[in-house]
């Protein structure tokens, strides 16, 4: 850490051409991410988001309705992920939904499942019916800086600094939003309505000696490429337990 001058985040909202297709079944939300001859942390990045839960007809909940978003509903929104540096696919993750819960169940600790709230799970009472309280705040317009290293693939694996950055991002937006939100009683279905968006990405600056020295071990071999080949397999044999 002596070797590093400075780490900054910096927002990265989504492009001008996808932004219209936040709240649009199917479609893809772009994110990218450049820093130059720059270097990236993406271990450490993550996702803001400010959203308002409504209706599945657009209508907004009166503040007694009977529902709410689950702990990790960020990753429930989404179909698929896809993680492009230089145009070329470095990681695919499909059902984040799926990957995230396993991560909060399986592998986090007891405390980390608690800091990030991804359990999965949901605090239900004997009959049935959900413990949240405030019901009025829970369809309130609100925010989530959701960790990216919490939807597994090489966000979670690879925990090195990436040279100039250069990705692009995509999150396609699941056909709806049944998974991420927990309805009981009386409550109506509904959809989570995206408000604005953006990717926080760590800003890596090194000492000028150190960085020539980085540069050039970098540029020997592809960032992200050995990585997917390895996990793919897995990911593969993951999904397929999970889906049984």
């Amino acid at each position: 850490m002596d070797n590093i001058i400075s780490y900054k985040y910096k927002d990265y909202p989504s492009t001008q051409e996808t932004i219209d297709g936040l709240n649009s079944p199917n479609k893809d939300v772009i994110f990218n991410v450049d820093v130059g001859d720059g270097f990236i942390y993406p271990y450490d990045a993550d996702v803001y988001m400010e959203y308002k839960l409504v209706e599945k007809g657009g209508t907004e909940y009166n503040d007694k309705a009977e529902v709410r978003v689950v702990d990790n509903f960020f990753p429930h929104m989404w179909s698929q992920i896809l993680i492009e540096k230089c145009d070329t696919t470095i990681d695919r993750i499909d059902y984040p939904g799926i990957t995230s819960t396993a991560l909060g169940t399986c592998l986090l600790s007891k405390s980390q499942v608690r800091e990030y709230e991804m359990s999965g799970w949901l605090p239900l009472k004997e009959d049935g019916t959900d413990g949240v309280k405030e019901l009025e705040n829970a369809k309130s317009t609100r925010e989530v800086l959701f960790k990216l290293k919490l939807l597994g693939g090489c966000f979670s694996g690879y925990k090195d600094t990436m040279y100039k950055g250069r990705l692009k991002i995509t999150f396609r937006r699941n056909n709806n939003d049944d998974m991420a939100i927990h309805v009981w009683g009386s409550g109506k279905p509904g959809k989570i309505e995206i408000k604005s968006t953006y990717i926080r990405m760590p800003i890596v600056k090194y000492d000028p000696m150190i960085e020539v020295k980085l540069k050039a071990e970098l540029l020997k071999q592809p960032i992200g490429i050995s990585f997917i080949k390895k996990v793919k397999l897995l990911k593969e044999l993951f999904l397929e337990i999970m889906l049984k």
